[in-house]
């Protein structure tokens, strides 16, 4: 506790000793900072302090040549155990007090146990300072939610300054106000030596500790997801990724987790701010459940509705003509809209978002949460994403938006948002902080906020389709055997420079489990992985949180529903071939040591067991074909005129060591198609067996600029 002392000097009359000078003591008592605990009580912000230790030099020399024996001695045992605490000998003590000066440092910072001895030895010429400090016992892996402190020198009631910790990012500064306690004041006089004197006029206000908080998070689970993204990252070689973890009724956010790797060093490190809700992105496919939502729960369409739908759609922009087209070239198909979803049809979607019309789609996006704050951090910093108002849409941007491009979200906004489909239709509020805890102990929970978005059965009809996806379409590698798995894979071109690069992506995948009764909401997301599929990528990150998640809250595995079988025609894209191959693995060459050349030996398969990738022509038979990119391409595909391209993620792009080998994006093949199921008396489309495809494997090729292709996937 540190004190800070004021003073005026009086007279005092004391009996039978005539006039004495006495001095009234002011000292103020700095309060305690509340405390930050995850759901389970444990500490993920606590107080702690260090001391500065002075001594009174002149007082020590007067008191060595002044005193008598038996109190020289006592000074001279004081300063040598003084010394022994701080690490100093006797001799080093010797010179500090040597000084002519009243006030000389002997050590600063000094442990809080080592200050606490050093008081307890009670040397009126020894004087020891508190500064406050804040611990946080799991460092960075914390660190970007929580945030941190600075020490700043505020005025208390009584208009004394004193040193406090302050916010100063993350929930430190959203809950500064309440996590800073009240000073208190202890007032006494003193006479000679720095007695006290008994005084009618001695007060006491005790400092009151701040208000602490439970947040949601479970520090286990955020330090296993904290170990699967950075297995991730080296796996993939992807330059940055989040994994975050909802709770699907209380919206809690039970892990949040944001890596990037250093492009000097080739380190992954944690990001020192929660990324998120500041970072944004183009989400590609994943935006297509929340229009298929719009669609059923309008009664625009039903499961039953059906659409021709053809593997390209041409749409006028400023009296010009803009080519969309989904990935795999098709025959005309006859989809549900079930099948738009599960083969990830970007020319179907686009269908189904100009029956139902730009303002209902755009009034449904705001619905799920998407171009607003959550709450869930410091207002000042989370970001909104980037949607604009229908009124400002493009002649293209019900063919954009629809399909994830051309509006950019928060990693937290698409976990909420997927969450709501999990929830029965209902948007639950994500929460970060769940109760206070009074400085007196009282605890009030925060209530869970929620609002209906769509109906309870357009969110299962929905989530059926989305365990399609997994069974049968991209998302195979996000299932785990003996849970029914939902969700959907994206990967997105990213806007550089006003243009769609065609070499950097993300994927992701976002989902929960079980399916029919869903208990947690997943999102991953990969920044520029090495080939750049969600399925491949993302999905197979997300299998991994469903198993440690499950085994964390002791989720039992469900029996068959007997709904197990694909409701859906699938067509095989590029994608969904690389998914269902066994021997394909999304994995990047090995990062070079810092200053050493890259290798591609030494590459190994992402889960045991599985055979190492063979190297053909300088690149791993794995990833051919993949976003082999560690060197900047130039950037493709214009944005719109009139659309500026949305953020995107911060990561920065990993260049490697001199003469490394930087791999070459394989040219995409001349699109070939499977029909997979085809409707009677279609025939089947020629398959190609080349590599992957343009974007993400399925349907995910947009067209923006005449015949030229943006590709958002699946």
């Amino acid at each position: 506790m540190a004190l800070l002392v004021t003073g005026r000097v009086a007279q005092l009359q004391l009996a039978g000793e005539g006039t004495k000078i006495a001095t009234e003591r002011r000292q103020v008592l700095s309060a305690a900072r509340g405390d930050l605990l995850d759901r389970t009580g444990q500490p993920l912000a606590v107080n702690d302090s260090v001391g500065d230790v002075f001594v009174d030099a002149i007082g020590v020399n007067n008191g060595l040549t002044a005193w008598g024996p038996k109190d020289r001695a006592a000074l001279q045992n004081d300063l040598h155990e003084v010394g022994v605490l701080l690490g100093l000998t006797d001799a080093q003590v010797g010179e500090k007090v040597a000084a002519d000066s009243r006030w000389i440092s002997l050590k600063r910072g000094v442990p809080a146990a080592d200050a606490r001895r050093i008081r307890d030895l009670k040397q009126t010429l020894i004087t020891v300072i508190d500064r406050p400090r804040r611990v946080y016992p799991d460092g960075d892996i914390i660190r970007g939610l929580v945030g941190s402190v600075q020490i700043s020198n505020t005025k208390t009631a009584s208009g004394v300054a004193i040193d406090d910790l302050t916010g100063r990012s993350g929930l430190e500064k959203l809950l500064d106000k309440e996590l800073t306690g009240i000073p208190g004041e202890l007032l006494t006089e003193r006479g000679p030596g720095n007695r006290e004197i008994p005084s009618p006029n001695r007060r006491l206000v005790p400092a009151q500790k701040g208000t602490s908080f439970v947040l949601s998070l479970d520090r286990s689970l955020q330090y296993q997801t904290e170990q699967n993204l950075r297995r991730a990252l080296s796996t993939y070689g992807a330059v940055g990724g989040y994994v975050g973890v909802m709770d699907v009724k209380s919206g809690d956010l039970l892990a949040s987790v944001s890596m990037k790797v250093d492009p000097e060093t080739g380190l992954i490190e944690s990001k020192g701010y929660n990324a998120g809700v500041i970072d944004t992105y183009e989400p590609g496919s994943t935006m297509k459940p929340f229009t298929m939502a719009a669609a059923l729960d309008s009664g625009t369409v039903t499961t039953e509705t059906r659409f021709n739908v053809q593997d390209n759609l041409i749409m006028k922009f400023k009296n010009e003509q803009k080519r969309f087209k989904d990935d795999t070239p098709h025959k005309q198909q006859y989809w549900s809209v079930r099948d738009i979803l599960v083969n990830s049809s970007n020319v179907g979607t686009i269908t189904v978002a100009r029956k139902l019309g730009p303002e209902a789609v755009n009034a449904n996006l705001k619905q799920f949460g998407f171009g607003a704050k959550t709450g869930i951090a410091d207002p000042k910093s989370e970001s909104a994403g980037i949607m604009r108002d229908v009124k400002d849409w493009s002649g293209v941007d019900i063919g954009t938006v629809p399909i994830g491009q051309g509006i950019s979200v928060s990693p937290i906004q698409m976990l909420a948002a997927m969450n709501s489909l999990a929830a029965d239709g209902t948007y639950v509020t994500p929460r970060l902080v769940t109760a206070s805890i009074a400085a007196d102990g009282t605890r009030i929970e925060r209530p869970v906020q929620q609002r209906r978005v769509v109906r309870s059965d357009t969110a299962s009809e929905v989530r059926s389709m989305l365990a399609d996806v997994v069974r049968a379409g991209t998302g195979k590698r996000a299932a785990v055997a003996g849970y029914e798995v939902a969700g959907k894979t994206g990967t997105a071109q990213k806007a550089e420079k006003g243009r769609y690069s065609e070499t950097a992506y993300v994927a992701s995948f976002a989902g929960f489990f079980p399916a029919a009764a869903p208990k947690l909401s997943i999102l991953v997301i990969l920044d520029e992985p090495y080939e750049q599929y969600g399925g491949l990528t993302a999905a197979p990150v997300f299998a991994d949180m469903v198993r440690v998640t499950a085994q964390r809250y002791r989720i039992a595995p469900q029996r068959a529903t007997g709904q197990d079988k694909t409701q859906s025609q699938v067509l095989v894209t590029p994608e969904l071939r690389a998914v269902n191959d066994p021997t394909r693995h999304a994995i990047a060459p090995v990062r070079p040591a810092p200053g050493q050349p890259a290798t591609l030996d030494g590459v190994s398969a992402s889960d045991p067991g599985s055979a190492p990738a063979s190297v053909v022509g300088g690149v791993p038979t794995s990833v051919v074909g993949g976003a082999a990119r560690r060197t900047a391409a130039p950037a493709t595909d214009p944005i719109p005129p009139g659309k500026k391209a949305s953020t995107g993620s911060s990561s920065r792009k990993l260049v490697p060591a001199d003469g490394a080998p930087t791999p070459v994006r394989a040219k995409p093949p001349v699109a070939q198609s499977d029909a997979g199921q085809p409707n009677p008396g279609q025939p089947d489309a020629g398959q190609s067996d080349a590599g992957p495809g343009r974007a993400d494997g399925g349907t995910g090729a947009v067209g923006l600029a005449g015949d030229a292709v943006t590709k958002v996937g699946q």
